[in-house]
């Protein structure tokens, strides 16, 4: 069935009769008020297929297949139409994507950072590739920072919320449904790749609708029961990892409430060292996991990441400086011209990835990425924080979960710059705290509740 539909032929017919409806679409939404409610459709598919959901209609739109080394001419036709229709039935909205453009450029740090993921294609082993897909994640970082300038946090948080909350169910339903697709030898993987990637990303649902139950008590009966859900979901995958995330999260929307009793220079100082102290934790935590619950008599499949990672810091320091250019060091199609494979043959296994996202952005874009990338992500931890601390509204504790997030879902999964869901967040939240009043902020006035409705 499914070659059949992608011959060449019945392309074109399906072509055809797309772009006949197409143009009955367009001449209806021709107005910025009859796109809104297309356009939240398409802002929340967004979000939605951001963590690679694993069903063919998702597989069609999902940005991170287009970085993928193989090429199908049929499967490109069609993102193409459904990519190029997108843009035009919503030309209102994306009128001023040049200025999102921009925003990504012009910010002094995440500028050169972007510029140094298509420069590095200059010094990859496949110059061509590396290109193809930095352009891949250049449009992703536009697309976030477009949703960012053109929405409000509290919309924002409503994609969010009920996009998390989608996957929780669609992976609930699969797995219990239909153990063959949503259940991997590890333990649950739903509508997602493996249950590393499920269980994270079930730990940030239970954080996010928490923070619902904080902000809006009236749906504590709907929160209670997505938190619940994710929970559950999260459990199952048997990572235990997703685990500490989830931990360290809710210890840090603690952490920002006591905070919030404090002086502001002294919350700053005191929650900033409490929450790199909980990041360090985690992370050393989920380094060490086979090991400690080895200690404690408890079973875990191995990851093998203790045998990957020497052999990462060699390839590192081989190129510490610049790397190995935009996903260039993981190319198995090159057979012996992939620069990672004296690691495959050193561990007897096909490794794809680091298995860590600090070790990738190494690899990558070497010690100067690295560095771009700490002092951004550092920036971003103070202006969330900050917000968070004088805000003393719950919704506010978003924004630095978003930015922590990054942090926390990179120790064990290699997802620090790719056109994914983790960056995707990071991206909205760091363009959105880019036109917060920083200075304003210090010196006492805070619009919170305007500003996050804004």
């Amino acid at each position: 069935m499914k070659e059949l539909l992608l011959s060449s032929p019945n392309i074109f017919i399906l072509s055809s009769i797309g772009i006949a409806y197409f143009f009955l679409f367009q001449k209806y939404f021709s107005s910025a008020k009859k796109i809104e409610g297309p356009k939240r459709f398409f802002v929340y598919l967004i979000f939605l297929s951001m963590p690679n959901i694993m069903l063919i209609g998702f597989m069609l739109i999902q940005p991170s297949v287009l970085i993928t080394p193989t090429f199908n001419v049929n499967k490109t036709i069609i993102r193409v139409l459904i990519y190029g229709s997108i843009i035009i039935l919503l030309k209102p909205w994306f009128r001023t994507f040049p200025k999102s453009i921009k925003a990504c450029f012009s910010d002094s740090i995440r500028g050169p950072f972007l510029a140094l993921t298509v420069v590095s294609s200059l010094w990859s082993s496949s110059p061509l590739y590396s290109l193809a897909c930095s352009f891949v994640f250049i449009a992703i970082n536009a697309l976030a920072a477009h949703i960012a300038t053109t929405h409000s946090w509290k919309e924002i948080f409503q994609y969010l919320k009920w996009s998390l909350l989608t996957v929780a169910i669609l992976s609930f339903l699969v797995s219990t449904l239909v153990p063959a697709i949503g259940i991997h030898e590890k333990g649950w993987k739903g509508v997602l790749e493996h249950p590393n990637r499920l269980g994270i990303i079930m730990a940030l649902s239970a954080t996010v609708w928490l923070i619902n139950l904080l902000e809006t008590p009236r749906q504590k009966i709907l929160s209670g029961m997505a938190i619940l859900l994710s929970i559950v979901t999260m459990h199952f995958t048997n990572s235990a990892t997703s685990t500490v995330v989830l931990i360290t999260m809710i210890g840090i929307l603690f952490i920002v409430r006591i905070a919030r009793t404090m002086g502001l220079r002294m919350a700053v100082i005191c929650s900033t060292f409490s929450i790199i102290i909980a990041a360090i934790v985690a992370g050393v935590v989920s380094a060490n996991l086979d090991a400690i619950l080895g200690s404690l008599g408890k079973s875990r499949t191995l990851s093998g990441r203790g045998a990957i990672w020497p052999l990462l810091f060699q390839a590192i320091m081989k190129k510490p400086v610049l790397g190995y250019g935009y996903v260039g060091f993981w190319q198995d199609w090159k057979g012996e011209d992939d620069p990672s494979t004296f690691i495959r043959r050193a561990v007897h296994w096909g490794v794809g990835h680091a298995h860590n996202g600090f070790l990738e952005l190494l690899l990558q874009l070497g010690i100067v990425g690295g560095v771009l990338f700490l002092v951004l992500l550092s920036r971003d931890f103070f202006r969330s924080l900050l917000h968070a601390i004088i805000s003393k509204q719950p919704a506010w504790d978003l924004p630095i979960i978003l930015v922590v997030f990054i942090v926390l879902s990179n120790f064990s999964v290699s997802e620090m710059i790719t056109p994914k869901h983790v960056w995707f967040y990071y991206t909205i939240a760091s363009v959105k705290l880019q036109s917060l009043p920083t200075r304003d902020t210090w010196a006492g006035s805070h619009p919170s509740a305007s500003t996050f409705s804004a």
